[in-house]
C-alpha cells in the first residue's frame, strides 16, 4: 500500500483552494466542453451537498465516519489519492522537462539540451499514457472493485463517469492530449507506442514512481492495452464537443497573459502550472468516502437528540411539559417529511441522470458505428 500524502480525508477537502489558477483552468475547460463539475472544497460544505443532509449533529458525525472509512486501507482510498497526487507531481517534472526541450529547439545556443532531454512529444506522450492508466487503477480502488479490464473501464467511462471524475478526464484530453500533441493525438500516441514505446516508458523516472502500484507483471502492455482500448472513446469526445488546440489556447489566454501561443510550450506551462489530476481527485475519492459514511450513519439518533435539546429548551423557558413534547413531536413529524421529500427528489435525480447516461452512451455508439462506417469506406 502506498503511502498517502495525507491521512485525513477531511483535512484534503479543507485543503482543496477555493480559486488559483488549477481551478480558473477548470471552470476555462468547462466554457468549451460540457461538464456538469462544480469546484466543491471543504468538508462541511461537501458533505451537506453530497448527501443533502442539513443536521449540524448528522453532518459532524459523518465527517467523523468519513475519517474512519478513509483511514481503514483496505477500502483504498489513500492509494487512489496517492495516485491522483503522484502523477501530478510527476507532471510538474515532464512539464519543465518538456518546456526545456521546446526552449532548447528554438534557441540556437541551447540547442545541447535536445541531446540530454527527450523530445517533448515523447514526453508528453509518456505523460498521458501514464494518467491513463492511473486513473484506471485509483478508479477501481475508490470503486473497492478489483482492478478493471480497460474494456470494463470503458463501460464504467460511458455509463458513470460524471462531475469531478468527468471534469478529470476532459481536462486529460484537453490538456494532456489535444494541446501539446494536436488532433490527431491519438494516432501519434498509438504510433509512440507501436515503435519506441517500451523503451521509453521503461527508462522514464515517472513510471518508475508509480511502477509499484500498476497491478500486473506485463506492466508496459496494461499501459499499451489501456491507451488503445480509451482512444475510441477519447476521439468520440473530441468530435462531439468540437474542441480544438486553439479553442482550449483561446480559453488559457483568458487567465494568463502567454509569451508564446506555441500549443507545445502552453501545454508545458500548463503541467507546471496546475495540478487538475490531484484536485478533482480528492473530489472524487471525497465523494465516495461521503456517500459510504451516509450510509453507515443512522437518522434516527439524530432524531432523538434534536427532541432532547428542544426538551432542555422548553423547560428552560418554563413551558409547559406537556406542550413542549407536542411541539417536538411537530418538529420531528415536519423533519420526517423533508426527508421523505429529499430521498423522493433523489430518487428522481438519480434517475434522470441514468437516463442523460443511457442517451449519452447510445449516441456515442452512434458515433461509433458512423466512424467505422466512414473507416471501412476509405479502406475500400
Amino acid at each position: 500500500m502506498a503511502e498517502s500524502m495525507s491521512n485525513d480525508i477531511i483535512e484534503l477537502l479543507e485543503r482543496l483552494p477555493t480559486d488559483n489558477i488549477t481551478v480558473k483552468m477548470l471552470y476555462a475547460l468547462k466554457r468549451i466542453v460540457p461538464v456538469d463539475w462544480e469546484n466543491l472544497t471543504g468538508a462541511e460544505q461537501s458533505i451537506m451537498t453530497i448527501t443533502g443532509e442539513t443536521n449540524p449533529s448528522r453532518v459532524a458525525a459523518i465527517g467523523d465516519r468519513c475519517r474512519e472509512i478513509y483511514n481503514d486501507n483496505s477500502n483504498g482510498y489513500q492509494d487512489a489519492v496517492w495516485l491522483y497526487q503522484t502523477i501530478d507531481k510527476i507532471d510538474v517534472a515532464i512539464g519543465t522537462a518538456a518546456l526545456a526541450n521546446k526552449v532548447g529547439e528554438k534557441i540556437g545556443i541551447l540547442s545541447f539540451l535536445n541531446n540530454l532531454i527527450p523530445k517533448a512529444d515523447q514526453l508528453q506522450a509518456v505523460d498521458l499514457c501514464l494518467k491513463l492508466v492511473v486513473e484506471l487503477i485509483a478508479y477501481s480502488k475508490m470503486k473497492r472493485l478489483s482492478l478493471l479490464s480497460p474494456q470494463e473501464f470503458v463501460t464504467e467511462l460511458r455509463a458513470h463517469y460524471t462531475g469531478a471524475a468527468m471534469m478529470r478526464m476532459a481536462a486529460l484530453i484537453c490538456l494532456d492530449g489535444l494541446l501539446p500533441l494536436g488532433l490527431d493525438f491519438v494516432q501519434k500516441v498509438t504510433s509512440f507506442l507501436n515503435r519506441e514505446g517500451r523503451q521509453a516508458i521503461e527508462a522514464s523516472p515517472a513510471f518508475e514512481t508509480v511502477a509499484g502500484m500498476i497491478p500486473s507483471s506485463d506492466k508496459f502492455g496494461l499501459i499499451k492495452n489501456t491507451f488503445d482500448t480509451v482512444s475510441d472513446w477519447m476521439s468520440n469526445f473530441v468530435s462531439s464537443t468540437g474542441v480544438t488546440p486553439q479553442s482550449i489556447s483561446s480559453q488559457i489566454g483568458n487567465i494568463v497573459e502567454l509569451a508564446d501561443d506555441s500549443f507545445d510550450l502552453v501545454a508545458a506551462f500548463v503541467d507546471q502550472s496546475t495540478n487538475f489530476f490531484a484536485h478533482t481527485g480528492i473530489q472524487s475519492v471525497a465523494r465516495q468516502v461521503i456517500l459510504q459514511a451516509n450510509e453507515d450513519v443512522p437518522h434516527s439518533g439524530f432524531e432523538q437528540k434534536v427532541s432532547s435539546q428542544n426538551d432542555d429548551y422548553l423547560n428552560s423557558s418554563n413551558t409547559k411539559k406537556e406542550s413542549g413534547y407536542e411541539s417536538n413531536k411537530e418538529y420531528l413529524k415536519r423533519e420526517k417529511e423533508l426527508e421523505r421529500e429529499e430521498r423522493k427528489r433523489e430518487k428522481k435525480q438519480a434517475k434522470e441522470e441514468r437516463k442523460r447516461e443511457k442517451k449519452q452512451a447510445k449516441k456515442e455508439r452512434k458515433q461509433e458505428k458512423k466512424q467505422a462506417k466512414k473507416e471501412r469506406k476509405r479502406t475500400r
